[in-house]
């Protein structure tokens, strides 16, 4: 029988799950016999909808996530009213007279079109800042995507506002960000260059909600043309880097800004950059093993500082945390191993697998047909803690719910406190049902129609907060 090594103290697991360690306070002690009752009762789980991401999505990688908690918090602004239940306001206040520490050009432009899930948009954006750093370009604020996997309604309404992600304003502190609708007239409201980047950039539907949202909605047909199959697009505007194509394999290049600055050079004023992600790989800085005092360690941490999530999710996630039972360390995991999505990487052909992927994927199966495992691995490394964690966070898509409740029944026999997303739910609903942003999202039917894009920044904040 295949038995996981249990971690040394203070060393985070990423074998089963990726796994966080925080503080918080202690609250209620009543939570466990309430727990119980709420496990008893009748729990329907909406299926998501099958679906297959890219190819180059294998194993996301998890360093990002590392790399924030590396922030000083003490360098960033603090939280205001961090304990008041207000009402969020997701409008961009673009009326703030806002003087970022960086100076841009002003009349030369970079947005992008994003791909894959949340988390992967926002690397994707965070790269997309680090180009316009690196070009000396304004950013115009993209748009987001809302999980197709998860919200039903994203095929009619796909856009996420900007501000359900990140908060723009303190990105605005950071560098020059514009609507696009006040830069558009630059370019004659179509963007004049694409920037490659992504695999796969036959996804009209994708740019045509970003030139609607932007301004530019002069690009279409005549810009970027399907010419053959689903993947066989023409782009009839310059294209960069020159003499490279991206729809044969995702560029990748390391973190150096000379080298970069060169592929990308162009005098359009207004390109797309079409589907960044790990376009610009973090982990390889242009230097083996960068030390954290290198100045693209410290720069890339200036660019994480500025993308963070929005000021109500994180007051939500504090608050949460300050109210709920989950007292002194705990862990939280980000459960992602789900049929219809993850584990679609796995039941593709053996032969277009490496040797660690094919490990990866055995192990998976093996995790996601025994919950009793799972709780003996987590039962087990919560004892090894010498009393420091005593609670868990699990966060997973809606699919794995009654998965994730085996184990939290399991662990509750062993004194573990397991919350999962209903917590979260019920916490929004007793709070913030008054909101019209809250209740217009309809927190109640469960990671449906749009409330998932509050509900999943907030799941994510809980794994990578810094407090």
């Amino acid at each position: 029988m295949y038995k996981q090594p249990i971690p040394e103290k203070n060393v985070a697991v990423k074998d089963t799950a990726t796994v966080a360690i925080m503080t918080t306070v202690t609250a209620s002690t009543e939570t466990n016999e309430r727990l119980a009752i709420q496990d008893k009762l009748e729990f329907d789980v909406q299926r998501s909808a099958n679906g297959i991401l890219g190819d180059d999505n294998m194993f996301p990688e998890l360093h990002i996530e590392e790399l924030e908690e590396e922030i000083d918090p003490t360098e960033l602004p603090p939280i205001k009213n961090s304990l008041r239940l207000s009402c969020p306001n997701f409008t961009i206040p673009w009326e703030e007279n806002i003087v970022p520490m960086m100076n841009l050009r002003d009349d030369y432009f970079l947005t992008a079109a994003f791909t894959y899930g949340p988390n992967n948009q926002l690397r994707g954006f965070r790269e997309t800042v680090m180009l316009s750093i690196i070009l000396n370009r304004t950013l115009i604020i993209p748009p987001f995507f809302k999980h197709n996997r998860n919200d039903k309604l994203a095929v009619q309404e796909p856009i996420a506002q900007p501000s359900l992600r990140v908060d723009v304003s303190a990105l605005r502190s950071f560098i020059p960000v514009v609507d696009g609708h006040k830069a558009a007239h630059h370019c004659d409201y179509a963007f004049d260059a694409v920037f490659m980047a992504g695999k796969s950039y036959c996804k009209d539907g994708k740019l045509k909600s970003v030139a609607d949202f932007t301004g530019f909605f002069k690009f279409g047909p005549l810009q970027l043309a399907k010419v053959g199959g689903k993947h066989d697009c023409a782009v009839r505007v310059p294209t960069f880097p020159v003499g490279v194509d991206s729809i044969k394999k995702p560029l990748r290049y390391a973190q150096n800004h000379t080298k970069i600055a060169q592929l990308y050079k162009s005098e359009a004023r207004c390109p797309l950059w079409m589907f960044p992600y790990r376009t610009i790989d973090f982990d390889r800085m242009g230097i083996p093993n960068p030390p954290r005092e290198s100045e693209n360690f410290k720069f890339l941490q200036k660019v994480v500082a500025a993308t963070k999530r929005p000021v109500f999710i994180r007051n939500v996630v504090e608050k949460f945390l300050q109210k709920s039972d989950l007292g002194g360390e705990y862990m939280a995991i980000h459960w992602r191993y789900s049929h219809g999505d993850w584990f679609n990487h796995c039941e593709r052909e053996r032969r277009r697998r490496t040797e660690d992927q094919e490990d990866v994927c055995t192990l998976a199966k093996v995790l996601m047909d025994e919950p009793e495992r799972v709780a003996d691995y987590l039962a087990e490394y919560v004892k090894m803690s010498f009393g420091r964690v005593k609670s868990i966070y699990f966060a997973c898509p809606p699919t794995e719910m009654k998965f994730i409740l085996k184990i939290r029944k399991i662990l509750r026999k062993d004194g573990v406190k397991v919350y999962t997303g209903r917590e979260m739910i019920g916490f929004l609903e007793k709070n913030f049902v008054h909101c019209d942003e809250i209740s217009n999202a309809k927190v109640l039917d469960f990671f449906c129609n749009s409330a998932v894009n509050i509900i999943f920044d907030i799941i994510i904040l809980i794994i990578d907060y810094d407090s």
